[in-house]
C-alpha cells in the first residue's frame, strides 16, 4: 500500500527505521552535538561511529564525485579527522552534516586530481 506524503511516495520504510534504531539505541535520539560531547568525556569512538553512519555516504559521494578512489579516501579521513580535531567548537551544533560536507569539499577543491577516465 502505496501513502503519500506531501508530493513524495512512502513506501514503508517506517519499520526499517524503527528497526535500524533499535540496533543502536543509546545513540538514535541524540544530535551530532551531544555526540560530539560524549566524543570529548570519554574519548570512545562509538559516538564517532554514529556520526559516521549518519553522514558518511554523503561525505563519500562528495569525495569520489571528484577524486579517484585513493584521493577520495583520503579526503574521506582528513574530514572526519577536522571533526574530532574541532569537536569541542561543534559540540553545540544540532546537525553538523553541512559542516562535513563543507569541510570534505574544501578538502577535494585544494586537492583536485580528476577521475582517470
Amino acid at each position: 500500500m502505496r501513502e503519500t506524503v506531501g508530493c513524495r511516495h512512502y513506501y514503508g520504510m517506517t519499520p526499517v527505521a524503527k528497526y535500524l534504531r533499535t540496533l543502536v539505541p543509546e545513540f538514535h535520539a541524540r544530535t551530532d552535538g551531544e555526540l560530539l560531547t560524549e566524543f570529548l568525556l570519554h574519548h570512545g569512538e562509538a559516538p564517532i561511529v554514529e556520526i559516521l553512519r549518519r553522514h558518511g555516504d554523503w561525505i563519500w559521494a562528495t569525495c569520489r564525485r571528484m577524486l579517484n578512489h585513493a584521493d577520495a579516501e583520503d579526503a574521506f579521513q582528513a574530514t572526519f579527522l577536522i571533526l574530532t580535531q574541532r569537536a569541542r567548537k561543534l559540540q553545540h551544533s544540532a546537525n553538523i552534516g553541512p559542516w562535513l560536507h563543507r569541510v570534505a569539499f574544501l578538502i577535494v577543491a585544494k586537492n583536485p586530481r580528476p577521475i582517470p577516465g
